[in-house]
């Protein structure tokens, strides 16, 4: 299994409220579990030292110069990253640079954008836009919410040298109806130009099912819990499909590098697969690792080439008051998109689909609502909520743990 230093950011992450929780909950997380099936002796030859470069299929290790010579001669570029690790982002743009400075076109793809922010990238590279209203119009808080910071001095990267920076997502809205309804029940004229994901290979599927299994309390019966699995693989598959698709799009004029979440890419699962489908194998991906936590996740497929970071550390996180849903990102109503275990929401007796109308006393009209409510939240706070369960309006108060209970916690789940 993945390393647990990693494992337990991530899992972190599944209890935020919010809009952009399924992507969160889907990719951060799917990386980080996939399943090791080689001996220890061939993780650890194949681990980079710090600053270090290493090929896992033979447990090689390649000079700085190497590395970017063979990535030079790659039409697609895959690197990889967990989204608030900011080590992984500073080896991003490092690698970035030396490939730019290979010279020829160029382009960036990014995952945090869905294909509709297009005309705002455009914007941003031509000079016309200040980071404010770029971070505004491209929706950065309710379409990603990762912190920005991290992502900027890559974006301006892309500005001061007028490369084209590709959105490479979909809106969240296909996700979820896909998730809910399945990819063939969704219909072709709102699937923003996807084409059919190609079949995934037997270990993605393991992984995707036990990220369902790990995470979702709102299946009990045998039946409706396959159905709901088939669905979540069919999310995690579009979302595969639709990058595969825009980063093919991208290198059309010549070298795209896509900044991807680690879990669409190690043992190149996700979007590698698909790009396979697709006709295009020149493609390179490569996943930042570290001695301390990543490397026991290295098989020979796990990637193209690794390169060694910083062992990630977590500062002290402040107090953050987590509901534990994902919310359907629709405006006008605010849908339960599902109910995370050991959740206040779950405690609370919020279900799937529930629609979350008031809290607090206050009329609930979309997520963002939802969400300052909870984030006001202190230690110990009882929220009343009213919902609306098909016909019935139901009265509920969610009950948040007080310090005491979190510091308890953290001490005896293994996920915090």
């Amino acid at each position: 299994m993945a390393h647990a230093a990693l494992k337990k950011q991530q899992f972190k992450g599944l209890s935020v409220t919010g809009s952009s929780i399924t992507k969160f909950a889907l990719l951060t997380t799917l990386g980080l579990l996939v399943a090791s099936c080689t001996t220890p002796s061939t993780a650890a030859d194949s681990c980079p030292s710090l600053g270090a470069w290493s090929t896992p299929a033979n447990a090689s290790h390649l000079t700085q110069r190497q590395a970017i010579e063979e990535l030079s001669e790659r039409r697609i570029v895959l690197l990889g990253e967990s989204h608030d690790n900011a080590a992984h982002h500073r080896w991003q743009l490092a690698t970035i640079a030396a490939l730019h400075a290979k010279g020829g076109p160029l382009a960036l793809g990014f995952e945090m954008f869905p294909r509709s922010a297009q005309p705002v990238l455009d914007e941003w590279v031509e000079g016309r836009l200040g980071e404010k209203e770029f971070l505004e119009k491209v929706q950065w808080e309710r379409v990603w919410r990762f912190d920005s910071s991290l992502y900027m001095p890559i974006f301006h990267f892309a500005r001061q040298h007028r490369l084209p920076m590709v959105a490479l997502n979909v809106d969240h809205e296909l996700i979820r109806k896909v998730r809910k309804e399945g990819w063939n029940n969704v219909p072709a004229s709102v699937r923003q130009g996807v084409t059919d994901p190609a079949p995934p290979p037997p270990g993605y599927i393991k992984v995707l099912t036990d990220i369902f299994e790990q995470h979702s309390s709102s299946h009990n019966e045998t039946e409706e819990k396959k159905t709901a699995i088939g669905r979540f693989i069919d999310a995690q598959l579009t979302w595969d499909r639709a990058m595969a698709e825009a980063a093919l799009k991208g290198a059309e004029k010549g070298r795209l590098i896509a900044i991807i979440g680690a879990g669409h890419l190690a043992n190149k699962f996700g979007v590698p697969h698909q790009l396979t489908a697709l006709g295009q194998t020149d493609v390179a991906t490569v996943i930042p690792v570290n001695q301390e936590d990543g490397c026991k996740d290295i098989t020979p497929q796990f990637a193209d080439l690794v390169f060694g970071v910083d062992t990630f550390e977590r500062p002290p996180m402040p107090y953050k008051p987590l509901l534990g849903i994902m919310l359907d990102d629709k405006e006008g109503s605010v849908r339960v998109g599902q109910v995370l275990k050991n959740s206040v929401a779950k405690e609370t007796g919020i279900k799937l689909d529930d629609l979350i109308v008031k809290a607090a006393g206050q009329p609930i009209t979309n997520n963002k609502d939802l969400i300052e409510i909870i984030r006001r939240q202190a230690p110990g706070t009882w929220l009343p909520l009213i919902v609306q369960r098909d016909k019935q309006t139901l009265e509920l108060v969610a009950k948040f743990p007080s310090l005491d209970e979190l510091h308890k916690k953290a001490h005896t789940d293994p996920h915090k």
